[in-house]
């Protein structure tokens, strides 16, 4: 179930974000700026949410927020796709926000509980698997639902996710975790019993401190990359021909389109590959090697971010692309998995709902002041800006293994 769910979401956003940014430029007509303010506005709410919903798994039932989030995220792209309007784009960025964070941290806690803790970071490497997959599935669909209209994967992605949350609801199995029901009187006592729990197991692995700042910086640079890369190819870049598809469907935004499409598909084949090879070093954690592999793949991550936004040739500079691609495709299981080391069970989705909330108040930190910078000077610039704002993680990280190190050698 949890491999599956992995796919189909993987599918689905790969449905939806293969045109979504493009249908911003081309459809909704925003500019630099507002571009950044839509990801800040999902961000800002995800850093909002994620804790409050991170308490609902924790005390209620990780299979019931899963549902809900997966049922409100189909809402939130239904809004998205049928009104290019900025502030109508704004609101659908709110209710996808909730949708995630119920998804957020209830999704990897739940299937900790299911499998057990030792069996969990393969379970997140192979899922990781799963979604590349899923992700190659969901482009090839995009560029033939594309053809009808760019906002055509953006609208069928809402419906086939609360499609998926109604499979869940019938299918869904939670059988080692029970959740208490919320006494109306006392709900409140539970909730933030819950929450300081989580706050406890923070001040008792010190080690946690650093690793959720490196999460801070991960988002801190990356809201302004996210929202700006495609911009970035289309402003400095004229892009080539694409044979007979530009010969059947004429146009600057199905050329975007079949190469974004062309470039998500390698992409995701590549990724698959990078997390087959993390995967051997997940069967016995060793929390220094995650530290070491954390270091080596964040410095290529900034020397790639850093080639991306100077270079001059396309080729080179969509080469970079892949690179950045695969890199963050790969950090992502193995930071879960050095966040989720030895947590308890009962405060588990709250503390991982603490690692995406830092990631979100750095996005919603970052992303404004690189599309300001975009805005105000050029996009290459912004680009230049968020790489910067990557090179702090490098000296957490090594302090970090550092850490970890004189940690194991006192155990």
């Amino acid at each position: 179930m949890y491999y599956l769910s992995s796919f189909t979401s993987s599918a689905l956003y790969s449905l939806i974000f293969t045109v979504n940014v493009l249908y911003y430029i081309f459809t909704a007509r925003l500019d630099p700026l507002q571009l950044v303010l839509v990801g800040t506005a999902l961000e800002a709410s995800i850093f909002i949410f994620e804790v409050p919903t991170g308490v609902v798994a924790d005390t209620v039932s990780r299979r019931l927020s899963i549902i809900l989030g997966v049922f409100l995220i189909g809402i939130a792209f239904l809004i998205n796709g049928s009104w290019p309007i900025f502030w109508v784009i704004m609101l659908a960025q709110v209710l996808w926000a909730l949708g995630y964070t119920f998804t957020s941290g209830a999704t990897q806690a739940w299937i900790s509980d299911e499998v057990g803790e030792e069996h969990a970071g393969l379970a997140f490497v192979r899922a990781a698997r799963w979604e590349q997959w899923g992700s190659v599935a969901g482009t090839l669909l995009a560029i033939l639902v594309a053809t009808v209209s760019i906002r055509a994967p953006i609208l069928m992605g809402g419906i086939f996710f609360i499609l998926l949350a109604a499979y869940l609801a019938l299918f869904m199995p939670e059988v080692n975790y029970h959740g208490k029901p919320i006494d109306p009187s006392a709900g409140w006592r539970e909730f933030v019993s819950t929450f300081r729990g989580g706050i406890t197991v923070i001040r008792i692995r010190p080690a946690l401190i650093g690793i959720l700042a490196a999460g801070f910086i991960y988002g801190f640079y990356s809201e302004g990359y996210d929202r700006l890369w495609q911009a970035h190819l289309l402003e400095k870049f004229t892009l080539p021909d694409a044979g007979w598809f530009s010969a059947v469907y004429s146009g600057a935004e199905m050329s975007a389109v079949f190469w974004y499409a062309l470039f998500k598909i390698t992409l995701s084949l590549l990724a698959s590959a990078g997390t087959k090879q993390v995967e051997r070093h997940l069967h016995h954690i060793e929390i220094p090697k995650l530290a070491r592999m954390m270091i080596l793949l964040s410095t290529i991550l900034f020397l790639a971010l850093l080639g991306f936004a100077i270079t001059g040739n396309l080729i080179v500079s969509l080469a970079l692309g892949l690179i950045i691609g695969v890199v963050r495709e790969v950090i992502y299981p193995i930071y879960t998995t050095w966040v989720n080391h030895r947590l308890p069970s009962n405060v588990r989705a709250t503390v991982l709902s603490f690692s995406s909330q830092v990631d979100a108040v750095g996005q919603t930190i970052g992303g404004p002041l690189v599309g300001v910078v975009a805005k105000q000077i050029t996009i290459t610039v912004g680009l230049l800006t968020s790489t910067a704002m990557l090179a702090p993680v490098l000296p957490i990280l090594w302090g970090q293994r550092k850490k970890d190190e004189e940690h194991l050698a006192v155990d």
